[in-house]
Formats: structure tokens, sequence, C-alpha cells
């Protein structure tokens, strides 16, 4: 399956905040592969990396499991 956009903006704020990131999260990188987003969502909730930059974190997980951007300028999930 290929990956929607908003799903791969996410992957790229990881890679660009972290690095290679496949490694350390293998639970993470396990469920979006197989497009198991609430797993994976729910998987980068519980890391270090949550509890650093917990509202980018949650929102990145929130983006992950639903599909949706929020848009920070009128404080609403865009399809």
């Amino acid at each position: 399956d290929k990956l929607d956009d908003k799903r791969t903006a996410v992957l790229i704020d990881l890679i660009y905040n972290m690095g290679a990131f496949r490694e350390k999260f293998p639970n993470f990188s396990g469920y979006m592969v197989k497009s198991q987003y609430g797993l994976a969502a729910r998987e980068l909730i519980n890391t270090k990396y949550h509890k650093q930059v917990h509202q980018r974190a949650t929102r990145n997980a929130c983006i992950i499991r639903d599909g949706k951007m929020y848009n920070k300028y009128n404080h609403k999930w865009d399809d």
C-alpha cells in the first residue's frame, strides 16, 4: 500500500527531528509497514520522544491514527 501524504508528512517530520528511527522504534515501524495505524500511533505515544515533545508527538500520533492533518490556524482537523 502507498502511504498517504499526511502520514508521509509525519514520517518526514520524525526523520528530520530524529534521523533514522526505524531501529529506535521497531514496533512503530512494523505497524506502519502493515498499515496498522492505530497501533503505530499508540507506539509513538509510548516513547521518550512523546515525553520530550508532548504536544507535537500527540499531534503526529493523531495524524498517523486518523490520516487527518491538524490545521493550527483554524484549530480544526482537515480531511
